[in-house]
């Protein structure tokens, strides 16, 4: 702000011209030789007399000059012609001084409070144009539209936090540390995109699931945590080089193009008879049926007692009853496709016979001639396929 007074090194002391009164409100002198070229200034009328009295030059007229009277406590007062004047330094210049130095707000041309070297404070509102900021730590949370011009360069040790918006560089070995919570789980906690996207191609959300997109269009591939220690992407994962897994388990064998295992080491899950057969009428499925289902394929032993009435083998080794479905591969476990004849024998008698499987069920087809499946007889067989 502009100075309160104004003040002269080489002010000359003059005298009055004439006579003033108490109330006038301009005074003439002898000679304005030295004194300041702006008002206001201050001069002692009558200087190192008992009427000595301090007036506030505001205006100035060849050697007339406007005052303002009784200025820092002194009287306004009559002063004879010839009386000293003088320009000076007086007790209001000292103590506005110590007020000054005293002041924390309201100073250097400001309105609000001082920011001060070594104090703890809160800025607002200020533009910071190339700073460096050497040896300390900015924090906290850095709300609105921040704009940060020319070079700006952060050196030493601290900590940088806050929100951080437009395009900064970061320069030399730079550390980031990122913690960010959100109100929900499906909350965004980092995006990405480039200056043409008009969608994030890239989000990471709270509970950790990634999904990636164009950036033209809504993200499609995502990857994220299904179960404990399952990770999954409802979408395709191709890779270009090996996918090494100590356990393969393959769902849909028939959209695998090309499986190329050198080393298989996979593990194997039991299936009980429950899960793995069901019977047709005339027939239950043996508590002596089981499987293993071992990297994609099955080794089931399936066995069928029968439950309805006896069944006579001719000559020439055809049933009685036909060809017979004895029950079904159930649908998890079931093959895709016909697979061929299976060689099979009774459990109660050393005979054996054939029977076919496919996607569709288990059927009897021939037997030992001359023999006879009589009620409580066991039918066996071992069939290894792959799902």
């Amino acid at each position: 702000m502009a100075n309160a007074y104004n003040y002269s090194n080489i002010a000359i002391q003059t005298t009055l011209g004439g006579n003033i009164t108490a109330g006038a409100t301009s005074l003439s002198v002898g000679a304005t030789t030295g004194f300041p070229p702006m008002t206001p200034y201050v001069l002692a009328v009558d200087y190192g007399a008992a009427t000595e009295e301090l007036v506030v030059v505001t205006a100035v007229g060849g050697t007339t000059l406007t005052v303002t009277r009784g200025f820092g406590g002194t009287s306004a007062q009559s002063h004879s012609i010839g009386a000293v004047v003088r320009h000076v330094v007086n007790a209001q210049d000292l103590t506005d001084f110590r007020t000054h130095e005293a002041a924390t707000s309201g100073v250097h041309g400001i309105s609000g409070p001082l920011a001060g070297v070594n104090e703890t404070q809160t800025l607002t509102n200020k533009t910071l144009t190339s700073p460096t900021i050497n040896n300390g730590a900015l924090s906290g949370t850095f709300t609105g539209t921040h704009t940060y011009s020319g070079a700006v360069t952060l050196s030493g040790g601290g900590a940088l936090s806050g929100t951080f918006t437009g395009n900064p560089t970061l320069s030399g070995t730079v550390s980031v540390g990122m913690v960010q919570k959100t109100g929900a789980a499906t909350d965004s906690a980092y995006t990405a995109m480039v200056t043409a996207d008009t969608v994030n191609r890239f989000v990471v959300r709270s509970d950790g699931q990634l999904t990636w997109g164009s950036g033209a269009a809504a993200r499609d591939v995502n990857l994220y945590r299904s179960a404990a220690s399952t990770l999954k992407t409802d979408g395709d994962f191709v890779s270009a080089g090996e996918v090494t897994a100590v356990d393969l388990n393959v769902t849909n064998v028939a959209s695998v193009n090309t499986l190329l295992a050198t080393t298989v080491t996979p593990g194997s899950t039991t299936i009980p008879a429950a899960s793995l057969l069901s019977a047709s009428s005339g027939w239950t499925v043996s508590s002596l049926s089981a499987g293993v289902l071992k990297a994609g394929e099955v080794t089931a032993n399936i066995n069928f007692t029968r439950s309805g009435g006896n069944i006579t083998i001719s000559s020439a080794g055809a049933l009685s009853t036909g060809v017979i479905q004895m029950g079904t591969i159930n649908g998890t476990y079931a093959p895709h496709s016909a697979l061929g004849t299976l060689y099979m024998h009774a459990g109660n008698s050393i005979a054996t016979g054939t029977a076919r499987i496919d996607a569709a069920g288990v059927y009897l087809v021939r037997w030992q001639a001359n023999q006879t499946i009589s009620t409580g007889d066991i039918i066996s067989a071992t069939i290894t396929y792959p799902l």
